[in-house]
């Protein structure tokens, strides 16, 4: 439907466990249409409003946003971003951009704000997920195209959210 954003969520009961027991998202995706620099494909948000436990430290001010990611092109590259309010940050490079699958794994790190992107399989550097005051995705994952403009077409064969057991005492 042209001039509206999509979005596909499906309820995660317990958000916080990605924090403290750690996990990973994992995604097999490809994009369709020409390259059209700056512009968006996939977007993957996760937020929460219960409080963390002391043991996971996390910048910012808002709800703990535990995925804020989109994809998007610039030079001819297919990036992944983090989308901040205060401005978004590049965490790396899919390579040239095509209509191939692509595969985008995020391990979350237990007991901390911590995640290591793995684009196409190659790890990339380590960063925080913060808090911020967006408002896509409360205890929800939830995939969208981000904006009503024109965005490239998205397919996803896989889509795999997991938590950690927890720890045994």
């Amino acid at each position: 439907q042209s001039n509206k954003a999509w979005s596909l969520t499906r309820p995660v009961d317990d958000a916080v466990s990605l924090l403290t027991r750690g996990g990973r998202l994992s995604c097999k995706f490809r994009l369709s249409g020409a390259l059209t620099n700056n512009q968006f494909g996939l977007g993957i948000y996760l937020y929460t409003d219960v409080a963390l436990p002391d043991v996971v430290a996390m910048t910012g001010t808002g709800n703990p946003f535990l995925m804020s990611f989109f994809t998007q092109t610039t030079d001819g590259k297919l990036n992944l971003m983090h989308h901040k309010k205060a401005g978004n940050t590049k965490l790396g490079e899919f390579g040239n951009y095509s209509n191939d699958w692509q595969t985008l794994e995020l391990v979350f790190t237990a007991g901390s704000a911590t995640v290591t992107p793995k684009l196409n399989g190659v790890a990339g550097p380590a960063f925080q997920v913060i808090k911020d005051s967006l408002t896509l995705g409360l205890n929800a994952l939830t995939l969208t195209d981000i904006t009503k403009n024109a965005t490239y077409g998205v397919e996803i064969e896989s889509l795999v959210l997991e938590i950690n057991a927890p720890a045994s005492s």
